[in-house]
């Protein structure tokens, strides 16, 4: 049987000294029962090594690789979460100051990375590359002699490149892969207007996009989901019991939660100012008890502190009692899941986001004779699915407001219905579905005779 290796960032490399994102939680439910390897970068900054270190822990195979200050600076904090991330979230990048220093290191990363790797590789095993941090790396492995089959998967929303050099060769990489996958319709017909803009009409066909040498890389949609099971039986009666310790105390409203990680994306200023306008809209009934987590991401970054400030002072305009909680501060992901079960309501509104697995999470741990209710807005990828959530505007606080005070009115028949409704929508993408349907689509991809492509790039000579 062939083995899955899975290439990511970042690892969830137990234990961890931070609660993990949606996307380690995923990959690592995905593998836990399969044949698999888990690359990638542990997180810490520290002297390179040619060869990953091994860990087998829980059942997962590890290989861990380290990045230098250097590449944190420019990789990382540089071009990735500088660059690409705010372009796949509707927002301006920031300027690359220095000449092309961050997507110089970009670009080495991922060319270490693939000989890195291509060292770990058996004959028969099939790689699934994760993410925006690692878009040209299926080419560099195809320059390091790999045939093996190589997926990537997009969890963000195709960024909106611009016309240029970088724009062009970054698009270029993608095309070493025999299989590109998309978390939304938008996000593959973004990918699909951007190819055609670049190689014309011809190059995009019904099953993907041609390379120009007689080859084709394939394209779909794959909505990454939650195993919905699994996520039952973490958000048990005695999790359920323990959340009750975070909701503020003799407050006899209902319970609205809110978890996120701190990013522009989320709209979090404009999600406070909401609930405020609901105050101001409904002043008669019992206030809601509204949590809100805020995970502290990327504090190196001046927006992000920024940011953080800016939520503090919504925070404290909005909380004229005890009713709000504003948590900086990450939470196990069970005891998370005893939150959610909680929680009468789940407030998802990002201005634009790829996963949005806490909406999905929101659903799966919901009592289903008594259900929560989803204010999900429409920027979010998972609205496409969610289409019986109650969908709102990110950045309308009128009505995200409308949308609160729906949600916290509903009656109980029309909370059943809409939850079971949304549950079937779960159940159509659960997680173990997402892998057989990626992996399976990927083999029946795979281009047969694939001849290695001599590649250069812009900055290919300052890879070494």
């Amino acid at each position: 049987m062939s083995r899955l290796v899975v290439v990511s960032n970042r690892v969830d490399l137990p234990p961890g000294d931070t609660a993990p994102g949606g996307l380690a939680i995923s990959l690592a439910a995905t593998i836990r029962h399969t044949n698999s390897l888990w690359i990638g970068w542990s997180g810490q900054v520290g002297a390179l090594s040619d060869v990953p270190r091994r860990h087998n822990q829980n059942g997962i195979e590890y290989a861990v690789v380290e990045l230098s200050i250097d590449d944190y600076q420019h990789y990382y904090l540089g071009f990735c979460n500088r660059v690409l991330w705010p372009l796949s979230h509707g927002q301006l990048p920031a300027p690359d100051a220095e000449g092309g220093a961050w997507y110089r290191a970009y670009r080495r990363v991922n060319f270490r990375m693939a000989n890195q790797i291509k060292g770990s590789l058996k004959h028969d095993d099939v790689l699934w590359v994760h993410d925006y941090h690692l878009l040209p790396l299926g080419h560099f492995l195809r320059q390091a002699g790999c045939r093996n089959p190589i997926g990537h998967f997009l969890h963000v929303p195709f960024p909106a490149l611009a016309d240029g050099p970088v724009s062009r060769e970054l698009l270029g990489n993608l095309l070493a892969y025999d299989l590109l996958g998309f978390q939304t319709p938008n996000d593959l017909a973004a990918f699909e207007a951007v190819a055609r803009r670049h190689w014309g009409e011809h190059a995009v066909t019904p099953a993907g996009v041609a390379n120009g040498q007689g080859g084709l890389t394939a394209t779909g949609v794959f909505p990454l989901g939650v195993d919905i099971d699994y996520l039952r039986r973490t958000a048990s009666a005695t999790m359920r019991e323990a959340a009750l310790r975070w909701w503020s105390v003799g407050q006899p409203g209902q319970r609205v939660i809110g978890a996120d990680r701190l990013d522009i994306s989320k709209a979090l200023p404009q999600r406070l100012r909401a609930y405020r306008q609901l105050l101001t809209n409904w002043p008669a009934r019992p206030r809601p008890n509204y949590l809100q987590f805020i995970t502290p991401s990327r504090l190196a970054l001046d927006a992000h502190r920024e940011l953080q400030e800016s939520i503090r002072r919504e925070a404290d305009l909005s909380n004229s009692s005890s009713d709000l909680r504003c948590v900086f501060a990450a939470v196990p992901h069970d005891e998370l899941m005893g939150i959610l079960a909680s929680a009468d309501v789940g407030l998802v509104t990002p201005r634009a986001d790829g996963m949005n697995l806490l909406a999905k999470e929101f659903l799966a741990v919901q009592p289903e004779e008594d259900p929560g209710v989803l204010v999900l807005s429409r920027g979010a990828g998972a609205a496409v699915e969610l289409e019986a959530a109650i969908l709102v505007p990110a950045d309308d606080q009128n009505s995200q407001a409308e949308g609160l005070r729906l949600a916290l009115e509903m009656p109980l028949t029309e909370r059943r219905s809409r939850h079971q409704s949304l549950l079937r929508a779960l159940r159509r993408n659960e997680l173990p579905r997402w892998q057989q349907r990626f992996v399976g689509r990927l083999l029946q991809a795979r281009r047969p005779g694939l001849a290695i492509r001599p590649g250069g790039g812009l900055c290919d000579a300052d890879l070494a």
